[in-house]
């Protein structure tokens, strides 16, 4: 990379706020723009700052992650919006990290933590390199929005995949959305990349607009 991956974190315990930060600060290529323990907060520092990465630890319903998003494309169209669900412990382990009592041997959450938010810095400073047309403003590739161009892109997906990316487009993380249709993460984020590929779409942003004209979110009936 050339530069570092700007990120914005938004949690609504201070302790964590302050684990995630010090987490990333001894990340060469990290660069915290800020914490917030609002989602207004949030948005106002993405406004001002436009970051690369938001990562969002709060524990939000899945609409509460549409209209998030939906909101962060507002203000900061080439802003990634990462959804970390901590499991218990997870906060320990990200001191441990942050502290320098893990440096050698960081914990598996922390690493993959770290690891899974990367690529999605990476892709946003790929994104800038370009001709400055924003990713999912209507003036790229993807589906169109009328009614019989969504009906043949659906006709293009599997069942399956229809439902992986309803869930993606939910929020739900491939580790959730595989508990939930009983399979693994690794399995669902090929569905989800799969799905994605077929209807031309690169981010989530796109995915959520696509979801949302073809009538996906919120509708648990079965696809098939």
């Amino acid at each position: 990379m050339s530069r570092t991956i700007r990120t914005l974190i938004l949690a609504s315990s201070e302790p964590l706020r302050q684990a995630l930060r010090d987490l990333l600060l001894i990340e060469r290529d990290f660069e915290v723009l800020g914490v917030a323990a609002t989602r207004h907060e949030a948005k106002n520092v993405a406004r001002q700052h436009r970051p690369d990465l938001l990562v969002y630890a709060l524990e939000p319903t899945a609409l509460n992650r549409l209209l998030f998003l939906r909101e962060v494309e507002a203000v900061s169209p080439r802003t990634h919006v990462f959804f970390c669900s901590l499991h218990h412990g997870a906060l320990d382990d990200l001191r441990r990290r942050a502290d320098g009592k893990g440096a050698n041997r960081p914990s598996a959450f922390a690493r993959d933590l770290v690891s899974a938010l990367r690529p999605l810095g990476e892709a946003s400073d790929a994104a800038d390199d370009g001709d400055g047309t924003a990713a999912g403003d209507g003036s790229g590739d993807g589906p169109a929005g009328s009614a019989n161009a969504v009906r043949e892109a659906l006709s293009c997906l599997t069942p399956r995949e229809r439902e992986v990316l309803r869930m993606a487009a939910e929020g739900l993380s491939s580790t959730e959305t595989g508990r939930q249709l009983g399979i693994s993460a690794r399995t669902a984020e090929c569905h989800r990349a799969h799905g994605m590929r077929k209807l031309g779409l690169h981010r989530r942003a796109e995915l959520v607009r696509f979801a949302l004209s073809a009538g996906l979110v919120g509708d648990r009936r079965d696809l098939r």
